[in-house]
């Protein structure tokens, strides 16, 4: 049997016992290759986590099971958990702003940039000079790959408007969010729907937007 390591073995050997899986009928050796997976994607931020001491056999991996209990507010330590929540809502709203909006031109896929204030000044400068020039004018516009991409006026409206309407059902998203972790009954409750709705609803770009 392959470990990356002795203490790997060790580890791995130790957590099957825990479970009860020492039974003379399982030879570790005989097993095959079984890693031990000893990581989880619990935030700790927001949950308290714990290694039960068991494991749980899933695609040839021994992976340790850990247990979460959602952490609750103590105003004496400064931890108002409503407000984690919305913290974590505010991170998962940036997440999808900063990579930036998609769309297609002339076969190419191209983005524009999202990545701070100064980028959506640029867009509301290049609207309202798309909007003051005849319609086929073309105006340049820098991607994120940075290179120049000519379009029409009339066509840079369009984009744009996509794109500020595409940001603007994200914000929507959030504030809709934070808005049910304020008003919800009690922590508990407000849990319920930060745990419901933050993997859910928020706004999709991964096919781009056609410019036509």
């Amino acid at each position: 049997m392959y470990y990356d390591t002795k203490l790997q073995k060790r580890q791995t050997e130790k957590h099957l016992n825990r479970r009860g899986l020492d039974a003379p009928d399982i030879n570790l050796d005989e097993i095959g290759i079984i890693p031990l997976v000893d990581t989880h994607d619990i935030d700790p931020d927001l949950y308290i986590v714990k290694d039960t001491g068991e494991v749980e056999i899933r695609d040839g991996q021994a992976h340790v099971v850990y247990s979460k209990t959602r952490k609750t507010s103590d105003p004496e330590n400064g931890i108002d958990i409503r407000r984690l929540l919305k913290d974590k809502v505010n991170a998962r709203r940036a997440t999808l702003i900063l990579p930036g909006f998609n769309f297609t031109f002339e076969g190419q896929t191209h983005t524009l940039q999202t990545r701070s204030q100064a980028d959506m000044i640029n867009w509301t400068n290049a609207r309202i000079s798309a909007a003051e020039n005849p319609p086929d004018t073309p105006m340049r516009i820098r991607v994120a790959s940075d290179v120049d991409v000519l379009i029409p006026s009339l066509k840079i409206i369009a984009l744009l408007r996509a794109g500020v309407d595409h940001i603007k059902s994200i914000m929507d998203k959030s504030w809709d969010l934070k808005n049910d972790i304020d008003n919800a009954a009690s922590d508990d409750l407000a849990f319920d729907l930060f745990e419901a709705g933050i993997d859910i609803g928020w706004p999709d770009n991964t096919t781009p937007f056609e410019v036509v």
